[in-house]
């Protein structure tokens, strides 16, 4: 099936691209945040910011063109959770956006010269203290919806067989444990930023996002996905 193996090779190129930008616009971002005094220099941060917004657009971009490729494969087996897994992919789409907007809004600030040596401490520091608070519950929001779409997604290819079956077990344990995690997180209960939690939450979806572009490079879907979900 020349179709499915296209299809393989671009959701690879789009998972790989998904995990790479969330990661280099994440990066960028917390580098600014984690200063004491976020907006103190931000000029010298304004090229990072701009760049860290466009990651994350691509990002999003990336995760609606996994949905809607996958969705044609996915329906066959479960109409109902294709479509659910479509817009979870959606929502989480309108997350990245919402993470999005502190690298623009703190470059807007930059091109709109508002931050000088004038500008009042008082109203910096708390200025930054939103931002980070604001980042935050975009980075929950977006792990929320992530985990929700993973564990349709792996489900599905548990069931049809388009991808070997161990494989698609390391994701239906990994989406759940992330998502497990990341309540926890905002519960208080765990904290995933600062002890080994955070590793032990994000390894098996980080694993799967690995292995399964590569093997779809490789190997692409199975051409005798089980339709009978047997």
């Amino acid at each position: 099936m020349h179709s499915n193996r296209q299809t393989a090779v671009a959701v690879g190129v789009l998972f790989l691209t998904a995990t790479v930008t969330y990661y280099i616009a994440d990066m960028l971002i917390v580098g600014v945040l984690g200063n004491p005094d976020t907006l103190a220099d931000l000029s010298a941060h304004s090229n990072n910011l701009r760049i860290a917004a466009l990651f994350a657009l691509m990002e999003a971009g990336a995760a609606i063109g996994i949905a809607v490729l996958m969705y044609p494969l996915l329906k066959s087996h479960n109409e109902q959770l294709a479509l659910g897994y479509v817009g979870f992919r959606v929502l989480e789409s309108a997350a990245i956006l919402f993470f999005l907007a502190v690298p623009l809004f703190l470059a807007v600030f930059v091109d709109g010269g508002r931050l000088g040596e004038t500008s009042d401490v008082a109203v910096s520091q708390e200025l930054g203290s939103l931002l980070k608070t604001q980042y935050e519950v975009a980075w929950r929001m977006v792990w929320l919806l992530a985990a929700l779409a993973g564990i349709i997604f792996a489900y599905l290819l548990f069931r049809t067989r388009l991808v070997p079956r161990w494989l698609a077990v390391l994701g239906c344990v990994g989406y759940p444990l992330m998502l497990v995690g990341t309540l926890l997180y905002m519960f208080g209960k765990i904290d995933l930023f600062q002890t080994s939690a955070g590793t032990i939450v994000a390894a098996p979806v980080g694993l799967f996002e690995l292995i399964l572009p590569i093997w779809l490079f490789t190997k692409g879907f199975n051409d005798y996905p089980d339709q009978a979900g047997a």
